[in-house]
């Protein structure tokens, strides 16, 4: 999700001005074009490399006017979104500096990127001034875009702090901006949804079956996206949110069956995705006979006690050979993951459908630790 209100308004003024100058070369509009078009195929580096010599043009043409401000805040944008804080405060700094009434740059918009990158380098009363601005995103009602990665990194910050009850008002913030019938609206509505379980199961005195729809909601805005198969066989980033969303749940239900309380209906969140889907055979069902187990040394049993839980994906070429076996999702003890990659290589896969059905699969499946160290 990108600033998208802000984006658009640079385009129509740097498209008003490339048709004036027809013939004569514009670094400007060449590098804003070449960042946009990074920026949609997903290539980040080269989009901040856009955006550098975007804004380098028009400060040597323009120095503060022109659409210096806008691109400065192109540039740390792009950069908060490679998870570059420190290299984002500059320019973020230089676009709300120039913000002035009726100019290309929203205000809150500058205040928003601005936020973020002062939390990310820990500035003093950051999460103050980031959560003044997502306050405001709230009550404006129009800021969707702009305000969902402050208050999904904001509420990560205020859970990481134990301060789980503000972390929960932050994720639900993030839900509702990214509210929207769009694809990756529902996608990041479903990462925000997982945030919010995550806190609500270190607040006590939330109802399981509330955590329980949080994780269940998030599954089933992913579900049927997470499986569809993707270029060159690559993890996407809805299959991700799938895998996170499931982990937690079954981290949830674990604690759940270490208190003795119902878990509530069993449903299976194991997910098939056809890896060569364009050649119209349909997959071959996969179960994957997960032996040997995991190891776990008594000191981790302990540490995981209170559950922990993990989605794996396994993945076959199209002789139906194990090519890649791992954890890609990971709810409580971080030894864990590394237990499962030890032998998850050495699995077996069975397969069942009808003759001559596709082997090439991907197949991620949940791994749960019990309390009875099962």
């Amino acid at each position: 999700m990108t600033n998208i209100r802000t984006m658009l308004a640079a385009l129509a003024i740097l498209v008003t001005a490339g048709s004036a100058v027809a013939q004569t070369s514009n670094p400007i509009l060449e590098n804003y074009r070449a960042y946009e078009a990074a920026l949609a195929a997903g290539n980040l580096l080269a989009a901040e490399r856009a955006a550098i010599a975007a804004l380098a043009a028009s400060e040597a043409r323009d120095g503060d006017g022109g659409r210096t401000a806008v691109l400065a805040l192109n540039l740390a944008n792009v950069r908060l979104q490679r998870g570059l804080p420190h290299d984002a405060l500059a320019p973020a700094q230089r676009a709300s500096g120039l913000v002035r009434e009726g100019g290309l740059v929203e205000p809150l918009d500058a205040a928003l990127t601005l936020g973020r990158a002062e939390l990310g380098t820990g500035r003093p009363g950051a999460a103050t001034r980031l959560r003044n601005a997502i306050n405001q995103a709230d009550a404006r009602g129009d800021m969707g875009d702009e305000a969902y990665a402050a208050a999904m990194e904001l509420g990560a910050a205020e859970l990481n702090a134990s301060r789980p009850a503000e972390a929960r008002r932050l994720f639900l913030l993030a839900a509702e901006f990214a509210r929207g019938g769009g694809e990756a609206q529902r996608v990041a509505r479903a990462d925000a949804l997982v945030s919010q379980g995550m806190a609500m199961m270190t607040i006590e005195t939330t109802p399981a079956y509330s955590i329980a729809r949080v994780f269940d909601d998030a599954i089933e805005l992913t579900r049927d996206v997470a499986r569809r198969s993707t270029p060159n066989e690559e993890l996407s980033h809805t299959q991700i949110v799938y895998a996170r969303a499931a982990a937690w749940e079954q981290l949830h239900r674990s604690r759940l069956s270490a208190m003795d309380m119902p878990e509530g209906p069993q449903v299976d969140r194991a997910l098939l995705v056809d890896a060569n889907s364009s050649d119209g055979t349909p997959v071959c069902a996969l179960t994957v006979r997960r032996l040997p187990a995991p190891t776990y040394s008594e000191g981790l049993r302990e540490r995981m006690i209170n559950g922990s839980a993990a989605m794996v994906l396994f993945r076959t070429n199209s002789a139906g050979e194990t090519v890649e076996a791992r954890t890609i999702a990971l709810a409580g003890a971080e030894e864990m993951a590394r237990e499962i990659n030890v032998v998850a290589p050495r699995w077996n896969a069975s397969y069942s459908g009808a003759a001559g059905c596709s082997r090439a699969a991907l197949y991620l499946f949940p791994v749960r630790f019990y309390v009875d160290g099962n």
